[in-house]
């Protein structure tokens, strides 16, 4: 009897002890679970659109996603900015970027280069309650274009300052989304390695990184984004540039932007357009999204490097663009010879001290 006793309670310490381990167990897996969750919201990357193919028809939205990303770091892509930030070597090793000096963001006494003192972003102090918002414009019945009254609810979702005054970056790279980024002859120039190198890169429209890292880099600072990829961004961190340039659009920024209020995303400021277009080439022309960014980077870069605007890109058997098989109407064909490149490369040799073509 006392045999059996005994063996009895050595199965009950057994279970108990089999028991206590298994709690342990679920307990440290529930554990390593939570850790993995809250790693996984650290690094999480935000589309706002889904464009599976980056085809100008797709425009699927995930706004649960945006919402989510609005409440998360992405502390690796920091992280990647941060090193690249620290390299100033020439993205072709020439020797081009070799004398410039670290950038000192916000410390600087100018507000921008160039001698413009105007608003690259519209804010509260360009937009006043009540106002008509003004751009350079004259409309077919020669009156200025006006983008409509700057509302009190307007307001309240613009920053109280220009969020690019100030700024300044060594080295910049801006993007085009010409197809010669992915074209053979350039493949071994290791492009997607010399763009992140840059402190700050520009890109444009819905032209993606991922899943062409190697020709194109993976980093985005700026991002200028015209009416027709209204809402486009590929990352939570870029910083978004919006044109509105007419009244309808301008609108939907004022709906868009309500509802996702921490998203860096700005309309741009009919001064930086007015400054643009006092230039006696493009007078009374609206000039290019690309001749625009370039503009921008003369106004807060020491050092550019443009890649991805190539002419006569059709006779060299590369596409349009490097991310779709998009095939150009009339007025982007008419580019090559008398509307962007032009233009372009005026501004470049213009500041050819501070601006280097990559790709012709």
């Amino acid at each position: 009897m006392k045999k059996r006793r005994l063996c009895l309670l050595m199965i009950c310490l057994l279970l108990l002890l089999l028991f206590t381990v298994l709690i342990i167990k679920l307990s440290s897996n529930r554990d390593e679970h939570d850790r993995l969750v809250v790693n996984s919201n650290n690094y999480g990357v935000l589309k706002y659109r889904t464009n599976k193919n980056y085809n100008d028809d797709d425009s699927d939205e995930n706004d649960d996603e945006v919402e989510e990303e609005e409440r998360r770091k992405s502390s690796k892509q920091q992280q990647i900015r941060q090193k690249n930030s620290d390299s100033n070597s020439d993205s072709n090793g020439d020797g081009f970027f070799s004398e410039i000096t670290k950038s000192n963001n916000y410390n600087n006494n100018k507000k921008f280069l160039n001698n413009f003192n105007g608003a690259v972003a519209m804010h509260r102090a360009t937009c006043k309650e009540g106002s008509q918002i003004q751009t350079p414009w004259i409309g077919k019945d020669g009156k200025k274009v006006t983008l409509g009254s700057c509302t009190k609810k307007a307001r309240q979702v613009l920053p109280e300052q220009d969020p690019l005054a100030f700024q300044r970056f060594s080295t910049c790279a801006v993007v085009g989304s010409g197809g010669i980024m992915v074209h053979k002859s350039v493949q071994a120039d290791n492009l997607g390695d010399a763009i992140d190198k840059h402190e700050a890169v520009f890109r444009f429209n819905l032209a993606p990184t991922k899943g062409f890292e190697k020709s194109v880099g993976s980093k985005t600072t700026f991002r200028l984004i015209n009416r027709k990829h209204f809402g486009f961004r590929e990352y939570a961190n870029e910083t978004s540039l919006q044109h509105t340039t007419t009244p309808d659009v301008m609108k939907q920024f004022w709906d868009y932007k309500s509802l996702h209020p921490n998203l860096p995303t700005y309309p741009i400021d009919g001064s930086f357009y007015k400054y643009v277009m006092s230039d006696k080439d493009v007078a009374n022309s609206r000039p290019s999204n690309g001749y625009l960014g370039l503009n921008l980077a003369l106004m807060i870069c020491d050092k550019i490097n443009v890649y991805g605007f190539a002419r006569n890109w059709k006779q060299r058997n590369m596409r349009y663009h490097y991310f779709n098989k998009e095939e150009p109407n009339e007025s982007q064909m008419l580019r090559d010879g008398k509307g962007e490149m032009p233009l372009l490369e005026h501004l470049v040799k213009k500041n050819k001290n501070r601006v280097k073509m990559i790709h012709t």
